[in-house]
């Protein structure tokens, strides 16, 4: 009866254990998390979440089956937001914003697929435009603040 019971309890163990999720976390010399997320069937799901030595956040980013699905932030070790930018099946797609130590916003790319499409524009530390320029497939194909003959 004991034996019975054993295997139940073990197969009983092996469904639920089968395909769920196990936290992975990593650690620093120092002893602070370097990096966490949670692994399924192998493979990276939910928030990843990777540490400076000191303790910041570095970056936070989704995971879908072992790539990058959803909003990607990366920080700066004093706190500021460094970049901003979502991804669908491991590549770059839609707006990626870059922000200054200070917070002032600095940059603006659209991307599809990890290329340039759409709009790239930069602004200096005074908020005046640098750089106005529109892509299709990584080849720029209008320069706004071109001088016009």
């Amino acid at each position: 009866m004991f034996k019975k019971h054993l295997i139940l309890l073990a197969v009983v163990w092996f469904c639920f254990s089968c395909g769920a999720d196990e936290p992975k976390i990593e650690y620093w010399p120092n002893g602070k998390k370097k990096l966490e997320v949670n692994i399924k069937d192998g493979k990276s799901n939910g928030k990843l979440t990777l540490w400076y030595e000191s303790g910041a956040i570095y970056e936070e980013y989704e995971m879908k089956d072992g790539k990058k699905n959803g909003k990607r932030t990366n920080w700066r070790e004093k706190g500021t937001k460094a970049y901003e930018c979502d991804y669908k099946d491991d590549m770059s797609n839609g707006k990626i914003t870059f922000w200054s130590e200070k917070g002032i916003k600095t940059g603006e790319r659209e991307l599809k697929d990890d290329k340039l499409n759409g709009k790239l524009i930069e602004w200096d530390a005074n908020g005046k435009i640098t750089i106005d320029q529109e892509f299709k497939d990584d080849v720029m194909i209008k320069d706004n603040l071109a001088p016009t003959k």
